[in-house]
């Protein structure tokens, strides 16, 4: 008698343990779908930003203000940390920070360089790195550089 009641308990407890199981595996699938759909929106509206960037740039490159472009489109702000125009050499001219004391140097940092080698006209996204001008962690979308070189 007792075991067949030991057996019970344990066949009971293993099917217990596999519906847990099971449910575990579904919400984590149902999480993943859900963090996939909100990194490919991020994505698709950081480049949209970059594009319009771009545009906004191209209209009147000798008299852009990026900061002024920021403050007027806020589409990413929760998102941003910060924009900046980089001229051929490597050198960023222009940060939605404000005025640059100086120009800084990002010629030789990979998101720089990928589009230095590549004439694909696409967007890039770095691996984690400190940002130059803000000093903290972030990804780097950088999209099309070579049409935002300064002349």
């Amino acid at each position: 008698m007792i075991s067949i009641i030991w057996g019970g308990t344990y066949f009971l407890a293993s099917q217990e343990h596999q519906r847990d199981y099971d449910v575990a595996e579904r919400q984590g699938a149902n999480l993943t779908r859900v963090l996939d759909e909100y990194i490919r929106r991020v994505v698709q509206e950081t480049d949209s930003a970059l594009l319009a960037l771009r545009q906004s740039c191209q209209e009147d490159p000798q008299h852009f203000d990026i900061t002024r472009w920021m403050t007027r489109s806020r589409s990413l702000a929760h998102l941003t940390l910060q924009y900046g125009i980089a001229n051929s050499d490597g050198f960023i001219m222009q940060s939605s920070h404000g005025p640059l004391s100086s120009p800084i140097y990002v010629g030789d940092t990979a998101h720089f360089k990928f589009h230095v080698e590549n004439e694909t006209d696409q967007l890039y996204i770095s691996a984690p790195v400190i940002g130059h001008v803000s000093g903290k962690p972030a990804i780097d979308p950088h999209d099309r550089p070579r049409s935002l070189q300064a002349s």
